[in-house]
Formats: C-alpha cells, structure tokens, sequence
C-alpha cells in the first residue's frame, strides 16, 4: 500500500511540473504555476505572484526591458513605462533584462 501511495504521489507531482504555467502564486506552502497571465495569478493570489523562470525560453531581443507572456520573453523596450504597457495589453509582467 505504501508504495502505491509513493507511486501516485511521484506521478502528481510530474504532472504538475510537465504542466507548468509561465506565472506561479506563492504561498507558505510553495508555489502554484497554474496561471498563463500574471492577471489571473494576481487574482487568485493578491499577495505574491512570480514569474516561472523554468518556463521561460531564452529572452527574444536587448532592450533592457522586457515583457514576459505566456508564450515568450519579449525585450524591445527601452522605458519602463512602455514596457509595462504592453504587459498590460498581453497579461503579462514587466522585468528587467538582467
């Protein structure tokens, strides 16, 4: 019984790692990255929502900027402010190209 327990446990939390989303919540008890937009992840969880770096394929452009969406890391943008607004626009989250 115990190793049935084991078993099905290791297959929960594969599926929940192959099925991971770009937006991860963050609570005491771990994180969550269950959401395609930072909108969604902030409204299940107002507190804490981060990006999931393990999601994230290799960032597209140099500006120092850079929106991060369900589908990429996009840096063409050289304000914050311009930055932002197309987070806003696509669900997704400003960042800083590190």
């Amino acid at each position: 019984m115990k190793t049935k327990a084991v078993i099905v446990l290791g297959l929960l939390l594969m599926s929940e790692c192959a099925y991971a989303a770009p937006f991860c919540a963050v609570y005491s008890s771990g994180r969550r990255c269950w959401y395609y937009s930072m909108e969604s992840c902030q409204q299940a969880n107002p507190g804490d929502c981060v990006i999931n770096e393990g999601e994230m394929h290799g960032p597209v452009g140099t500006a120092p900027f850079c929106v991060v969406s369900s589908y990429a890391a996009r840096c063409y943008y050289y304000s914050a402010q311009s930055c932002r607004d197309a987070a806003a626009r696509d669900g997704g989250a400003c960042v800083y190209n590190r």
